[in-house]
């Protein structure tokens, strides 16, 4: 997220942007923002979190999706997924992400299409089933 000053200028064509959900597949993803959090309940409380926004792009259209990045032994292997998608390691490294490259990264995902409720109302989300490997992608 991109924070403004009080005299910052605004796009007022802005106003009615919203993204799209696209239909579930294969996509690619550039991450937009990057936060580090730590996670606030559940059996992984205190664990750090890599909060990601990530926009997507299947060729035709252009959505929008967040992933939490636990930093936990359970949720390793999602981690090295992403990491090794983005090129920010190759595949069999045991070094530590580089997370100052996170911002900007992009390679490839599959995604799929969920339902959520907000203000009572059922919407639906992408949600990053698979980071995909450089190596997996058929040219």
């Amino acid at each position: 997220m991109m924070t403004m000053d009080w005299d910052s200028p605004i796009d007022s064509n802005e106003a009615g942007s919203s993204f799209e959900v696209l239909p579930p597949g294969k996509c690619s993803f550039t991450v937009t923002a990057f936060t580090r959090a730590t996670v606030k309940n559940g059996d992984m409380t205190g664990a750090n979190m890599a909060k990601l926004e990530l926009r997507l792009n299947d060729g035709d259209r252009t959505g929008k999706a967040f992933e939490n990045l636990i930093l936990h032994k359970k949720t390793l292997w999602k981690v090295a997924q992403f990491a090794v998608a983005a090129g920010l390691l190759k595949k069999g490294d045991n070094g530590a992400i580089p997370w100052n490259r996170v911002p900007g990264a992009s390679g490839m995902c599959e995604i799929k299409v969920e339902d959520y409720v907000k203000d009572g109302e059922t919407r639906k989300k992408n949600v990053v089933v698979k980071f995909i490997e450089q190596s997996e992608i058929p040219f």
